[in-house]
């Protein structure tokens, strides 16, 4: 039953941190929806915590913008305090990050991150300014509309109060500054500004500069800045113009007196590089003449080797009184709002109220890697394990499945989800590539009783042959063919400056196994992930014997796809390899024979093209991971799509 305090009735609980726990509620006169934060009782009986809770608190609420997220109301009742946020739907940036195949479009980028400057900018031209000390991807909220809105402001300086209040109170070391990594007392506004250019950063290469567990700590990140510097964007993407790639290294300066001064000063600089043309992507691959910004032994910089005027900062950017009254606003009493999840289905996700763990393996720990790999890829180690009609598939095999046989993988990356119609559509603007189904009478859409040819039906639409709304992007493509989804490969190849896979035409197309760019996995990499690699618990289905665990399926998909990532991952982190959609794999259509194989690529030549893993309008018993299906290379329908694969 719900419980009511004050005026609002508490109707479902989000989440909890450190710090309190988070309530969707509903108030009681207005029937307004809104976001409330309790604190913990230990907190609100500390008379110096209390005190400075209450005083920033209504701060925060003084403050409206329309790229913040704003409080409402701060109450206390039975002995413990309330702050009421406005409900907000959509994602995360950091979840848009992650499954975006590379980096964000570039103008989208650039709009979204226009927005996070406006609400910062007025953030910091408070009287006094407000740091907000915390700025990530993870706290930043994008609504349907692609609006920006800004989360998780908290206590002024609680850090000098004591242990209590200290030990959940923390940044993102990846995203501080380097003053803030080894003297948090000492941060100003310039403090934001690092922050705000490693969150861009990221947003245009879809990498950060430190990753893997030698960075995940503040000292090991400064470690790493002071030794080795901080690469150039350009070195996990190339296309990124000059003129941006000196616009976020001047962001994110080690020596705070060389950045940005404020918010609005990042603002009008990337207006006036946005009205020069000068965020164009470079046609040239090449790189910068300098890869880093290095340290030095007294000054702990250099300068940067490119577009140096544009970099270098005013020596007038000294601390100031100005900067030494700032109210230092830490990001400990988190606002979490509601994000629902923009899937059909409607099912809602949390704004995570701790950084959520990895899970994922460190690459650097593992494999020397010789290109960039965007985060929507996961490492699988290689191994060996039994192809076909294992023991846990029981009575379900299909002929086709046998017979079991030894094989030898060797390590390789596969997409953590689907390809989507986002980032499918990407390409399409990109290239101005027409599909099979644009080209040859359409795909194949269930009627309700049938699979029915129907003319006009491409990637853009859904199984019943129906145009997408946006907020179906993050389903998975469908309608696409095997050439479709080979063309989708060596584009993105091309656009993060990895050697092509795949040449050749027609029923001729080659793969070069030995190239670093995007493909198709094989069947035998196919079924070795599902199986959860080295990691495998030897399930049923991709990551549990319960379907609906892990799978949409003809029981729960209510006769459609869904949004990628919402059922739970297998055992290495990888999402809906059982369901959803069938997913198209590099192998021609060929029998298992007894042999111990290693790497095998199916036969040279063929008629069909495997597809695994079961999809939306299928039984469980075809969701399973040995589960084999085949079709012709051109032909598409309501149930097909692909996953990305690479060698290195």
């Amino acid at each position: 039953m719900a419980k009511t305090v004050q005026s609002y009735e508490l109707t479902e609980k989000l989440g909890q941190g450190g710090m309190g726990v988070v309530y969707k509620a509903r108030h009681i006169h207005f029937n307004e929806v809104y976001a409330v934060k309790m604190l913990w009782q230990q907190f609100g009986s500390d008379p110096a915590v209390l005190k400075l809770f209450l005083n920033e608190a209504k701060l925060l609420r003084s403050l409206h913008h329309p790229n913040i997220v704003n409080v409402t109301d701060i109450f206390e009742a039975e002995g413990n305090y309330y702050i009421v946020m406005e409900f907000v739907e959509g994602r995360t940036l950091s979840e848009i990050i992650q499954r975006e195949v590379g980096p964000i479009r570039r103008d989208r980028a650039i709009k979204l991150f226009r927005q996070m400057l406006e609400g910062m900018a007025y953030i910091h031209q408070q009287n006094p300014p407000i740091i907000h000390r915390d700025l990530k991807p993870l706290n930043i909220l994008v609504t349907k509309d692609d609006t920006v809105k800004i989360t998780d402001f908290g206590i002024a300086k609680v850090l000098d109060i004591g242990s209590a209040a200290s030990t959940v109170m923390k940044g993102t070391p990846t995203y501080m500054s380097p003053e803030a990594l080894i003297d948090p007392g000492s941060v100003d506004i310039r403090t934001d500004v690092y922050s705000l250019g490693m969150t861009f950063y990221e947003m245009l290469c879809a990498k950060t500069p430190f990753s893997g567990e030698k960075t995940t700590t503040p000292a090991a990140v400064y470690s790493e800045i002071i030794k080795n510097g901080i690469p150039l964007p350009t070195k996990f993407y190339p296309g990124i113009s000059d003129e941006l790639t000196a616009y976020v290294m001047n962001a994110i300066h080690p020596d705070r007196e060389k950045r940005f001064s404020d918010a609005l000063e990042m603002l009008e600089e990337l207006k006036r590089i946005e009205a020069s043309g000068g965020a164009e992507e470079r046609t040239s691959k090449n790189e910068f003449a300098g890869d880093n910004i290095k340290t030095e032994e007294e000054s702990k910089i250099t300068n940067i080797d490119i577009n140096s005027e544009n970099i270098s900062k005013s020596e007038n950017n000294k601390p100031s009184k100005f900067f030494r009254n700032s109210i230092i606003v830490l990001s400990v009493i988190t606002l979490i709002i509601l994000l629902v999840q923009l899937g059909k289905d409607g099912k809602k996700a949390e704004v995570p109220v701790e950084e959520p763990e990895s899970t994922g393996v460190a690459l650097d720990t593992v494999l020397k890697q010789d290109a960039p790999v965007l985060p929507g890829m996961v490492f699988v180690q290689g191994g060996t394990f039994t192809m076909g009609c294992t023991s846990e598939q029981g009575d379900d095999c299909w002929y086709n499945e046998k017979p079991t046989h030894q094989v030898i993988v060797n390590n390789f990356y596969i997409g953590k989800y689907e390809v989507t119609v986002g980032m499918f559509s990407e390409f399409i603007e990109a290239t101005g590539y027409k599909t099979d189904a644009d080209k040859d009478g359409g795909s194949l859409i269930w009627t309700g009783s049938e699979l029915k040819e129907t003319a006009g039906v491409n990637w853009r639409c859904d199984v019943n042959g129906k145009r997408r709304p946006e907020s179906e992007n993050n389903h998975p493509v469908i309608h696409v063919s095997w050439n479709d989804a080979v063309s989708f490969c060596n584009w993105l190849s091309d656009r993060e400056g990895l050697q092509r896979a795949y040449s050749g035409s027609g029923d001729n197309i080659t793969c070069n196994f030995s190239s670093n760019g995007y493909r198709l996995p094989t069947e035998a990499e196919w079924e070795y992930a599902a199986r959860g690699g080295k990691q495998t618990k030897n399930y049923k289905y991709s990551g549990s014997n319960n379907t609906g665990a892990v799978a949409w399926y003809r029981d729960n998909s209510g006769r459609t796809t869904h949004e990628v990532g919402l059922k739970q991952p297998n055992e290495i982190g990888i999402y809906d390899m059982s369901g959803n959609v069938y997913e198209w794999c590099w192998d021609w259509k060929g029998d298992y024979t007894s042999p111990r194989q290693t790497n095998p690529k199916g036969p040279s030549s063929g008629t069909s093209r495997v597809l695994r893993g079961g999809s939306w309008g299928y039984s469980a018993r075809n969701c399973r991971v040995a589960v084999r299906y085949y079709i012709m290379p051109g032909n598409r329908d309501s149930s097909s799509g692909f996953r990305l694969a690479r060698t290195r």
